[in-house]
């Protein structure tokens, strides 16, 4: 149950990394209740930092932002059927609205939606010279796998970790997330050999996005539920910047599209993304 909520957003349900989607098991909520009246203490407060070190999930909260993050590699070593490429991705809510989202799983059998759910493509993370993070095959099958290591962590809300995927051992891809109350700080290097360095961050299909052109790179992420929840994302400069869409599967046989912030660097050693939050009338200005 601390797990449990640990991996939950402010909207009651589960963070959707690696295989997993809505609507297939119990409810956080339901399991709570269950396990109350089965006379179990539950705590209801959810915690603000947590280290999963076992399972290699971190969880930080300041303020109206929630960040949990993946930080292993694929897992458990012996059974890693069901891991993605997923490494140092992370899920961001604000104020209980989820504004960057995995990929989900929409199916269990081989073929092309079960090979993008897996993709590194399909991750808020690096992708470097097009590579696999793990060799990932048929529906369930890892061969090579990454290398991952928590490297820090911080109970004032900062993480740091690093992954060296299965084809490119001299290539290190080192992330530090850090949240508090004024937002969230995304720093990433890359140390080693690197023709090209591709960064995505896919947006929530429940948030509008638009793409800043002209000065520092910049985005701004409107909610459409609530126009008055709304981000300013600062992207790294060294990055030629567009706005894509791919698909978003929240549960089995569910599709839905989704915007995706693409940027793509030549040999870019270091980048640090920014997200705050603005008033609801605040636009970019340059």
């Amino acid at each position: 149950l601390s797990a449990l909520a640990a991996l939950a957003h402010d909207d009651g349900r589960i963070a959707l990394f690696a295989d997993s989607a809505f609507d297939i098991a119990a409810e956080p909520a339901e399991l709570s209740d269950y396990a109350r009246r089965l006379g179990l203490q539950v705590d209801t407060d959810r915690p603000a930092t947590v280290c999963l070190p076992q399972s290699g999930y971190v969880r930080l909260a300041g303020g109206d932002w929630l960040l949990i993050a993946s930080v292993a590699a694929p897992s458990p070593p012996h059974q890693p059927g069901h891991a993605h490429c997923d490494a140092l991705a992370f899920e961001l809510s604000l104020c209980g609205h989820r504004l960057v989202t995995d990929t989900g799983v929409f199916e269990y059998v081989a073929g092309p939606r079960r090979r993008i759910s897996r993709s590194t493509a399909s991750h808020a993370t690096l992708q470097i010279d097009g590579e696999e993070q793990a060799e990932i095959w048929s529906a369930h099958r890892v061969g090579g796998r990454s290398e991952v290591a928590l490297t820090g962590f911080s109970e004032s809300g900062e993480v740091e970790a690093v992954c060296r995927g299965w084809s490119r051992r001299r290539t290190v891809h080192r992330r530090r997330f850090r949240v508090t109350a004024a937002g969230v700080e995304i720093e990433d290097s890359v140390e080693g050999p690197a023709r090209e360095i591709v960064a995505r961050l896919p947006i929530a299909p429940g948030f509008a996005v638009e793409l800043e052109r002209g000065g520092a790179p910049s985005a701004l992420c409107r909610s459409r539920e609530d126009p008055a929840i709304a981000a300013r994302i600062e992207l790294p400069s060294g990055f030629e910047w567009r706005i894509e869409t791919s698909a978003y599967y929240p549960g089995f046989g569910r599709a839905l599209e989704r915007a995706v912030l693409v940027g793509v660097a030549v040999q870019c050693n270091g980048a640090l993304t920014r997200l705050r939050r603005i008033g609801p009338d605040e636009r970019l200005v340059r």
